[in-house]
């Protein structure tokens, strides 16, 4: 910035390292974030435009739009969409929505124990809790929101013998969409059980079939009838057979950049101020 302003010509790294000093004590020393570190590695330049050109392509080979030309100079895009296929261009993701405030399979708040003041309380953390959900969200371009999955976790060894509190039901909302419908209808929540409440390869070809085809009964794989779901890379989602059937019903699963939901997703920018007071009032 110095050499930019023209007045100065610095060389070295001296104003770096006082910055460092004098700023201090607004940093901490931890462990290095892995997931931040892939995501700074994929986000380059490289890496998007192919993800993007990709994307664009995809698009106008199935029909859902067209290159942008002269007479779109007003338009802000570079794929001049079709009239109704942005409502037919999906986004879905899945957030852990546990209850004891910790992320993945590590962690877990510290048990709560009664002792006597003169022998020393045991150091041990507690396990997770057994309340932990995966909650899957998502809209289409136009700004419809998908109907909320919720996927639960269960320890029985057989379907007959799965349970879940009826409350739960209570309390799940439906949502008034269109999608590929004539009009406005109302859809429900969805519920999901397996022993470690995530979405799997089987967990999510029952998604597919039980959520978002329901929302496009005119689907096909033709021209202006098909559907784009975007995902991420978790399990599951490179399943051959499923990904191959869908295809057959119109539906195609495209994968999206690694390691960068937070920037070209737009379910986690959505769901983001969610989160957020989520995980804070778990904090409190």
């Amino acid at each position: 910035m110095i050499n930019a302003a023209g007045q100065f010509k610095k060389t070295r790294n001296d104003l770096a390292k006082k910055l460092k000093k004098n700023t201090a004590h607004h940093f901490e020393v931890n462990s290095r974030n892995f997931q931040e570190a892939r995501r700074l590695q994929w986000t380059t330049h490289v890496n998007l435009k192919a993800w993007f050109d990709t994307f664009k392509s995809t698009s106008i080979d199935l029909g859902f739009g067209r290159e942008k030309n002269i007479e779109d100079a007003n338009e802000e895009e570079h794929v001049v969409f079709f009239p109704g296929q942005k409502g037919r261009v999906v986004n879905m993701d899945e957030t852990d929505g546990s209850l004891d405030n910790t992320n993945g399979k590590r962690g877990g708040r510290k048990p709560m124990v009664f002792y006597a003041l003169d022998i020393g309380g045991g150091g041990n953390s507690s396990k997770r809790l057994i309340a932990q959900l995966l909650t899957i969200c998502g809209s289409n371009a136009e700004g419809e929101a998908l109907p909320v999955h919720f996927q639960l976790k269960t320890s029985a060894k057989s379907q007959d013998r799965e349970r879940f509190n009826d409350e739960f039901v209570v309390h799940a909302q439906d949502v008034n969409v269109q999608f590929g419908h004539k009009e406005v209808r109302s859809f429900p929540c969805s519920l999901g059980l397996n022993d470690k409440a995530g979405m799997n390869a089987e967990e999510l070809e029952k998604h597919f079939y039980k959520v978002t085809l329901p929302l496009y009964p005119d689907s096909e794989d033709v021209p202006r009838k098909r559907v784009i779901v975007k995902v991420d890379s978790g399990p599951g989602r490179m399943h051959l057979p499923m990904l191959a059937s869908l295809r057959l019903k119109g539906v195609y699963a495209v994968p999206g950049l690694p390691n960068s939901t937070g920037k070209t997703q737009e379910t986690d920018q959505n769901c983001g101020p969610f989160k957020t007071h989520h995980r804070g009032n778990l904090r409190q």
